[in-house]
């Protein structure tokens, strides 16, 4: 409702308007959070749990705010703005887990199976990562193959082999390439074609 002027009001109606006042800080705060990356909504919902409390340190009325039960107050407060992002497009997790499978892909290279393990830890729901990895546009059996090789062919380099090393020594780091791309997510049945191909060719 609108107030009016020299208007009265209750302890509830001021801590309606100090609640509000914070919703618009936090959304906007968090739009702010949005533009470094893109996050899921999980991410969102911890971000704004953690700055609430900030917010609510900084509040000009410090007596009202520490009397407040935000602990009651907080679940309503938090999917009102997410509700609001949600609206306006700044979060969409299917849009997140196409942006991160890309990224790692292209960045920070890993299999199927450790993609979906980050995205369920980043509170992206099965049906979701289950969906837009479907979508060969966005994900691969040959995209992830030739990532798995592009990260074996740089491993391997690493290790900085000499032509004519003894079989021990190699198999030594063969082993060490294997267990480097399965914790990279990468599955056995793909990392033993690539291993093998990579010192066949060696």
């Amino acid at each position: 409702r609108q107030l009016k002027r020299n208007q009265a009001l209750s302890p509830i109606e001021v801590q309606d308007l100090l609640l509000l006042s914070w919703q618009e800080d936090l959304y906007n705060q968090t739009i702010r959070y949005l533009s470094l990356r893109p996050h899921s909504q999980k991410e969102i919902r911890d971000y704004l749990s953690r700055r609430i409390f900030v917010i609510k340190r900084k509040s000009l009325d410090a007596k009202l705010a520490e009397e407040m039960d935000l602990e009651k107050n907080l679940p309503t407060l938090i999917n009102k703005i997410i509700d609001r992002l949600k609206g306006n497009k700044f979060i969409d997790d299917r849009e997140f887990s196409r942006w991160l499978i890309r990224q790692r892909l292209t960045y920070r290279p890993r299999g199927k199976r450790a993609l979906l393990i980050e995205l369920r830890q980043k509170g992206v729901d099965k049906e979701v990562t289950d969906e837009v990895m479907a979508d060969e546009s966005v994900f691969s059996a040959e995209a992830e193959e030739k990532t798995a090789q592009k990260l074996a062919e740089k491993i391997w380099k690493n290790f900085k082999l000499t032509k004519g090393s003894k079989p021990e020594i190699i198999y030594k780091y063969r082993q060490r390439l294997w267990q480097r791309l399965i914790s990279r997510g990468f599955s056995y049945n793909l990392v033993k074609t690539i291993v093998d191909d990579l010192l066949h060719k060696e």
